[in-house]
C-alpha cells in the first residue's frame, strides 16, 4: 500500500535514468528501491532493494519475518555518479515506521546507509550505515558529494557525505575505505515501548559538524528560566529512545547537514558544509489501534500538522481550515498531496472520511485508548524560549569549511538570522547547499532572512547579500553565457513559516 513520488531528479548514466523515490513514513510504506530504467525504450533494467529480500546480503540484519512487511529505506535526496567508475552513491532513508521499530527488530540494513552500487548491473559495491535500527528520523537528506584529497603522497578519489546526526564521513570510492576513524560508540539505553530493542552501539565519525550534547540557552535569564522550566520533566539523554513522553535531542530531526549538500573547493581541498545546531522535541501518544477519527489523523497527519492540529515546524496549522476549504477540496489535498506534503490515495472512504471529520471537530477524548495502542509522533518541533527562538545554547545554524585533509574545521561562522529577531548573530536553522566558484566564492541562500549571500572560501567573511523575494531553500547554479558568469537560485519560501514563492532570481558575477 502506499504512494510514491520523486522528490529530486534522477540521475542519466550512458543508456539508463536512475531514480529514486518519496514514501509515506508509516507502517504501511513501499519498500524503497533504486531503479534504472532505459532511457530507449522505458523498460526496466535493474533494481537495487534497499530492503533485502529473504536470503540476500543485509537480511541477517531484520528480525525474522519482519523484511514481508517493512517499507522504507528509499533514496528521496539527491544521488551522485563516477561516471568513469561507473559508480552510484546513493543515501537511504530509515526504515517504517519511524519512531517505533518493534515490528522492524535489528539493525535494518540498507536503511540510514549510503550505498554504492554498480551503474551498470545494480550489484553492490560497498555500504555504510550511519544509524542502526533508526528510531529518530535520522535518514540521510543530504546528497552525496564527489571529492579529492591527498594521503601519503597519493591523491584518493572520495565520496563525502553529512549527516543529521551532525557527522561527516569521507569513503575511498572503489573500496568504501573510511579517510577518517569512526569511533562506536554505546547506547544502551533501553527502550519502555513494548518489544522495542535499541541498538547496542552506534557510529560516531571523528569529524563532527554540529554539537551532540544539549546546552540550554544563556541568551537572556528570561530565556533561560523558560526553557529551564520546560525541559525540568524530560529526558535529557543522549540517544534516549522515544517513549510515552517527552525525549530532547540533539540536534534535532533536521540537525546537522540538511537538503542541498556541500560543496567541494578542489583547489583547497575543502569541504564547504552549511548545518543546523538546535535541539528536538520527540514526544510519542498512545492512540488506539483500530478505526477511530483521532487514531487515523493521528497516525497520518499528527506528526506534521500536531496532534491538536495546531501547526508544527513540518506542516501548518488545521483550526479552521473547514472555513477555508470545502470537504470536497479537504479530500482532494488528503489524497493527492499539495506542495510538499505527500498524498494518501492509499486510505480508503472510511478513512479519508474519518480524518476530514477529526480536522472540522477535533475531540480527541472521545478516542483514547482503551485497548491495544499505537503510537504517534505529536509533531515535528524543536525546542523553542519564549521568544520562539531555539532553546538551546547559540549558534543555531553555521556555514563551515572543513579541511579534508586533516579532517579539521578550517573556519566556522554564524549562518542566517531570525526575520522576528535581526541581527543577533546567533545563526538560524537553514536548508539548501552552497555552491563554490573557481574565484574563491561560496554563493548560498539557505536562511529564513531570505537572503542570498557571497562568502570567501578563505575566511568564511561575507563579501556581498542581496534579498530575495521569499527564502532560498535550494541550491544555486552558476552558469556562463557569451562568456559572462551568472548565478541564479530558487526563491520557494515556505518551510520555516515564512512566506512562500516562486522566483528564479539570477545576478551577473563581476567581470
Amino acid at each position: 500500500a502506499g504512494v510514491i513520488f520523486v522528490t529530486v531528479p534522477g540521475v542519466v548514466f550512458e543508456d539508463k535514468l536512475i531514480l529514486g523515490f518519496s514514501t509515506n513514513e508509516d507502517a504501511n510504506a513501499f519498500p524503497g528501491s533504486i531503479r534504472a530504467f532505459s532511457a530507449v525504450d522505458g523498460n526496466l533494467v535493474w533494481q537495487f532493494d534497499t530492503i533485502p529480500k529473504p536470503g540476500d546480503t543485509g537480511s541477517e540484519t531484520w528480525a525474522e519475518g519482519s523484511l514481508e512487511r517493512a517499507g522504507g529505506a528509499n533514496v528521496w535526496t539527491g544521488m551522485a555518479l563516477d561516471e568513469e567508475r561507473g559508480i552510484l552513491f546513493a543515501p537511504t532513508g530509515s526504515a517504517t515506521p519511524d519512531f517505533y521499530g518493534a515490528s522492524r527488530l535489528g539493525d535494518n540494513l540498507f536503511s540510514d546507509a549510503l550505498v554504492a552500487v554498480d551503474a551498470r548491473t545494480g550489484e553492490l559495491r560497498w555500504h555504510f550505515q550511519v544509524v542502526r535500527h533508526d528510531l529518530w528520523d535520522k535518514d540521510n537528506p543530504s546528497p552525496p558529494t564527489l571529492v579529492q584529497l591527498e594521503r601519503d603522497g597519493r591523491t584518493i578519489d572520495a565520496v563525502a557525505i553529512t549527516t543529521k546526526t551532525g557527522q561527516l564521513y569521507v569513503f575511498d570510492r572503489e573500496t568504501g575505505e573510511s579517510m577518517y576513524p569512526i569511533h562506536e560508540i554505546e547506547t544502551p539505553i533501553p527502550s519502555t515501548l513494548p518489544g522495542e530493542v535499541t541498538a547496542p552501539t552506534q557510529p560516531m565519525s571523528a569529524v563532527v559538524i554540529s554539537r551532540q550534547d544539549f546546552e540550554i540557552t544563556n541568551r537572556t535569564p528570561e530565556a533561560r528560566t523558560f526553557v529551564e522550566e520546560r525541559i525540568k520533566d524530560w529526558d535529557l539523554r543522549p540517544w534516549a529512545p522515544p517513549k510515552v513522553g517527552t525525549v530532547l535531542f540533539m540536534p534535532w530531526y533536521d540537525g546537522g547537514g540538511e537538503w542541498g549538500g556541500s560543496a567541494f573547493d578542489p583547489g583547497s581541498n575543502h569541504l564547504i558544509v552549511n548545518a543546523n545546531d538546535v535541539a528536538g522535541i520527540l514526544e510519542l501518544t498512545e492512540v488506539p489501534v483500530g478505526f477511530s477519527r483521532y487514531g487515523t489523523y493521528a497516525l497520518h497527519c499528527g506528526r506534521c500538522h500536531g496532534l491538536k492540529l495546531e501547526g508544527t515546524d513540518m506542516g501548518g496549522p488545521l483550526l479552521g481550515v473547514g472555513d477555508r476549504l470545502s470537504r470536497g477540496e479537504m479530500r482532494r489535498i488528503i489524497r493527492e498531496g499539495s506542495g510538499r506534503m505527500e498524498g494518501f490515495a492509499h486510505l480508503n472512504r472510511i478513512e479519508l472520511g474519518a480524518i476530514e471529520t477529526y480536522i472540522l471537530s477535533p475531540e480527541p477524548e472521545e478516542d483514547e485508548p482503551r485497548g491495544e495502542v499505537a503510537y504517534a509522533l505529536g509533531g515535528y518541533v524543536y525546542l523553542r524560549d519564549h521568544e520562539n527562538l531555539p532553546g538551546n545554547s547559540p549558534p543555531w545554524g553555521t556555514l563551515n569549511s572543513i579541511d579534508l585533509v586533516t579532517g579539521e574545521i578550517a573556519w566556522k561562522v554564524p549562518f542566517g538570522d531570525y526575520p522576528t529577531h535581526p541581527g543577533l548573530g546567533f545563526g538560524a536553522v537553514n536548508y539548501g547547499g552552497p555552491v563554490v566558484t573557481a574565484s574563491g566564492l561560496i554563493f548560498i541562500g539557505a536562511t529564513p532572512d531570505e537572503m542570498f549571500r557571497a562568502y570567501d572560501t578563505r575566511s568564511g567573511e561575507i563579501l556581498w547579500e542581496a534579498k530575495l523575494s521569499a527564502a532560498g531553500y535550494s541550491t544555486p547554479a552558476v552558469y556562463s553565457v557569451n562568456g559572462k558568469q551568472y548565478v541564479v537560485i530558487a526563491a520557494g519560501g515556505g518551510r520555516t513559516g515564512g512566506p512562500s514563492g516562486g522566483d528564479y532570481i539570477a545576478f551577473s558575477l563581476p567581470e
